[in-house]
């Protein structure tokens, strides 16, 4: 894309005001007018983007991933327009909220989910800038992950990465020239990212004691040599289970309008055992009529309540409920067609010589 074309884009997009800058990196708040919300404008040198696979960010889509609407250039800088996420970052949440053992593990499945989906692709997308900064929670405890213009695609066969990027303190040690970057220097990010928030400590030289219960994930995810690492995203979510399979007991309302539905199906079948057993040899045309035009007046009375209950629970997917709904629909049908065909016997009622000196 042309510096010009660029130009005339960054002009449709209103400054808000200024969220970072540091090096050659600046980070401004902007309205967009083409999608009519606040976003994010990143500006970056171009020898710091590999602009070869820009393509593949705007395709991105994943609840627990920053969006990246556009990009373009401008003189010697690539531009990103992105997702504006409110929320602090990962580490400021764990102090604000002062977070459990297994909030924290929640926190870190939404993170390996997001990171999975990346490397799920055909070609997986390596992230390599994970760290609590690039990670924003929003008041809900919703991750999203940010920043993936630092990213690369992984290539088999390929010796080392021609663009070294990262942080240090949480980039693995192949990122700085020693091979390839490729799933597992993630992991080893996202490992030094639970380091930091567990000791509530930056990474630094010294060899800080882990005093937590997720230290054996840490050391393992941090392995200086990545074949001693998880191999994937997943596998390390599967280390989390024992902390986020906790079960929090909680009181469920009363539902008074499944009671009520309750109620209408009991009249129902009360009133269906009642002409059953009404039922006899002597009085089978009785029975029937009382049977069906016994339901007409249930139609009446107990349908249309029946009907609203019963739609209120499909809408709220309360599935047994929509089943019941489903049986009474056809048995109200049922009895409106064989009412039209039962009709006559009315008459056989009304007149019981008829019916007598028929049997006679």
């Amino acid at each position: 894309m042309s510096g010009i074309t660029g130009i005339l884009k960054d002009n449709q997009y209103d400054h808000v005001r200024e969220l970072a800058s540091k090096d050659s990196v600046n980070v401004d708040l902007v309205y967009s007018h083409e999608h009519d919300r606040l976003c994010v404008r990143k500006r970056i040198h171009k020898s710091n983007v590999d602009n070869a696979s820009l393509a593949v960010l705007k395709t991105l889509n994943h609840p627990h991933v920053a969006k990246i609407y556009d990009y373009y250039e401008v003189e010697d800088a690539t531009i990103f327009i992105i997702e504006y996420i409110q929320g602090q970052n990962l580490l400021d949440y764990i102090r604000t909220t002062r977070a459990t053992d297994a909030e924290i593990a929640n926190l870190m499945v939404q993170l390996l989910d997001a990171v999975a989906y990346l490397h799920q692709h055909t070609h997986p997308i390596i992230h390599r800038d994970i760290k609590p900064d690039n990670i924003l929670v929003d008041e809900s405890g919703h991750v999203t992950l940010i920043d993936l213009q630092s990213f690369r695609i992984f290539e088999h066969g390929k010796g080392q990465d021609t663009v070294y990027v990262g942080t240090i303190g949480y980039a693995a040690p192949e990122q700085f020239g020693y091979r390839q970057t490729d799933v597992r220097t993630d992991i080893y990010s996202i490992g030094m990212t639970l380091k930091t928030i567990v000791t509530d400590q930056e990474p630094s030289d010294q060899n800080l004691p882990i005093m937590s219960p997720f230290k054996n994930i840490i050391l393992k995810a941090t392995a200086f040599d990545p074949q001693d690492r998880y191999t994937s995203v997943l596998a390390m979510k599967t280390a989390f289970a024992p902390f986020t399979n906790t079960k929090v007991e909680k009181q469920v309302p009363k539902n008074h309008r499944l009671t009520a539905f309750k109620i209408l199906r009991g009249f129902s079948i009360f009133f269906l055992l009642g002409t059953l057993l009404y039922f006899d040899k002597n009085s089978f045309t009785d029975a029937l009529i009382m049977i069906v035009y016994g339901n007409y007046m249930l139609n009446i009375l107990i349908w249309p309540p029946y009907f609203i209950l019963g739609f209120s629970f499909v809408k709220n997917r309360e599935t047994r409920a929509s089943k019941i709904l489903i049986v009474g629909t056809l048995w109200f049908f049922t009895f409106l067609f064989l009412g039209f065909l039962i009709q006559p016997l009315t008459h056989l009622a009304s007149d019981p010589s008829l019916f007598s000196s028929k049997t006679s």
